[in-house]
């Protein structure tokens, strides 16, 4: 793999000046294979948490009506919002989960009115670690109301991560997790991924290491301070609990189906962050060769973590256009590339990254909030005609 040593954000982000694009179909509506898949073209709906789950973390109403208006725009792929794997690992009451059949069962009809629409989806997996609110109802071990010392609620709820650390100065502290809870959390997403195969028929899965969640956190040398074989030590000991579930992951749902890495390129504590650790990762995730696409994404690891817009030297970059194109140039074709973050603001320019290979895929979230036929409207701006 091409070599590109202490490359940092803001040694690339000035260089991505596209011009206009004159290829026609434009190659955002290029279509895409990934395995068996088939994207008609390279827009994604980016997985975009409602917390608005039914009863018992599953499926509800808004989650149908939300899905079809996606699916009725025909993107290449559509994310469906991230689901927790196991209750421990709970960002919110509300967030939907996939830690049992039921939830599966109810997933699947989300699915089923994509698939009439003809589109693909991938359905992300994650665990909130030491963000999460656990899986309690408010009691502590006594059966007692929760109580606030130094307003920190103590709920007696148990929350686990890499490390015995808060995430700030309101949050409970975490307990350390042993070998045998790491385990648990690895058969926990292997079988997440099954259910959502096997009984909710997605077309993918998306492992998530990023925004600050659990595997984020083993990741990260500001939150991983373990000594043992998932410790702090090296890259492949932080990354090791993602690959150990990548495994089993794959294990569970067979050959066929697609597995996208939702990783995280940096924690953006600083402006001069080395992507170095993130070319090392990306690196043994490829090596694997069980993973199709890394959707890069970046920050939220501290309350310190800075958006990425004010970190990178061009506003009129996406904030995750330059640590994307670094991976793309890195790992060439041996594995896709996407990213999220503000790309619908400049439809042109969105265009010619696409062309120009920085990215494979687009990922957009809250533009498909707001705009009802934005396929149509991108095939519009670079004068298109969709058949």
């Amino acid at each position: 793999m091409t070599s590109l040593s202490s490359a940092t954000y803001n040694s690339i982000d000035s260089k991505l000046d596209p011009a206009s694009s004159k290829q026609s179909p434009p190659a955002l509506f290029y279509p895409l294979d990934i395995n068996n898949l088939h994207l008609r073209n390279r827009l994604a709906v980016s997985s975009m948490c409602s917390y608005a789950a039914g009863p018992g973390n599953q499926i509800a109403n808004l989650h149908l009506s939300r899905y079809k208006s996606f699916s009725a725009q025909h993107p290449g792929l559509i994310m469906i919002e991230g689901m927790c794997v196991d209750p421990k690992g709970k960002l919110d009451d509300k967030e939907l989960g996939i830690w049992n059949d039921k939830q599966a069962e109810k997933l699947k009809d989300v699915v089923d009115e994509i698939h009439k629409d003809g589109c693909v989806c991938c359905v992300q997996l994650s665990h909130g670690g030491r963000k999460a609110i656990g899986d309690g109802g408010g009691l502590n071990d006594n059966g007692n109301a929760s109580v606030a010392i130094n307003d920190v609620v103590d709920d007696g709820v148990e929350i686990i991560a890499p490390s015995a650390i808060a995430y700030d100065n309101r949050s409970k502290v975490p307990k350390e997790m042993s070998l045998a809870d790491i385990k648990h959390v690895i058969a926990s997403f292997a079988q997440a991924a099954k259910r959502a195969v096997k009984i909710s028929e997605v077309d993918a899965v998306e492992i998530s290491c990023c925004n600050g969640n659990l595997l984020h956190q083993f990741m990260s040398k500001a939150t991983n301070l373990r000594q043992d074989e998932y410790g702090c030590q090296s890259v492949q000991t932080r990354c090791k609990l993602l690959l150990d579930i990548l495994d089993q992951v794959r294990h569970q749902i067979g050959a066929q189906t697609p597995i996208f890495v939702k990783l995280s390129a940096c924690d953006n504590l600083f402006k001069d962050e080395s992507l170095d650790d993130f070319l090392a990762i990306a690196d043994l995730i490829v090596a694997t060769g069980q993973v199709s696409l890394i959707h890069v994404t970046s920050g939220k690891i501290t309350p310190n973590s800075k958006p990425r817009y004010a970190l990178n030297s061009d506003p009129n970059v996406p904030g995750h256009i330059p640590l994307a194109s670094v991976l793309k140039k890195h790992i060439d074709d041996e594995c896709l590339v996407g990213c999220s973050g503000a790309l619908d603001m400049d439809v042109l320019r969105l265009n010619k990254y696409v062309e120009d290979g920085l990215i494979d895929v687009a990922f957009i979230g809250q533009g498909f909030l707001e705009m009802p036929d934005l396929v149509n409207q991108f095939a519009a701006k670079l004068h298109y005609k969709l058949t």
